[in-house]
């Protein structure tokens, strides 16, 4: 589960990568408005903590403690790349929200008491 703090810095590491001008005035957002909305509610809903970085192709990617999972957002598509139990890579180079949601809630529950990711 994330704690509060650790979504707020995501949210903050989210507005950084995608320049939201803040009450200091920084440049105007590289991004368009729909795109930062769309990173910032996978955000709320993510069920674990996970760093927040620039792809070199321009999107923004979430990825997992322990480089087990990598998300990246697109603004017509989201797509994951994990490492499974058997140490297996996959690629969803398309995953509707609710389903990645729901996999990364099954994949937190199941590795919750050995690993954390």
């Amino acid at each position: 589960m994330i704690h509060f703090p650790d979504r707020i810095k995501m949210g903050c590491d989210i507005n950084k990568i995608g320049g939201v001008p803040s009450q200091w005035g920084t440049d105007a957002s590289s991004y368009s408005v729909a795109y930062m909305t769309k990173c910032h509610r996978l955000c709320d809903k993510l069920p674990f903590r996970m760093e927040v970085r620039k792809a070199e192709d321009g999107s923004i990617q979430f990825k997992s403690e322990n480089k087990k999972v990598l998300i990246g957002i697109y603004e017509d598509r989201i797509s994951l790349f994990y490492v499974d139990a058997f140490s297996d890579t996959h690629l969803m180079p398309n995953v509707p929200q609710d389903y990645l949601i729901d996999f990364l809630k099954g994949m937190w529950k199941d590795e919750k008491d050995t690993v954390r990711v």
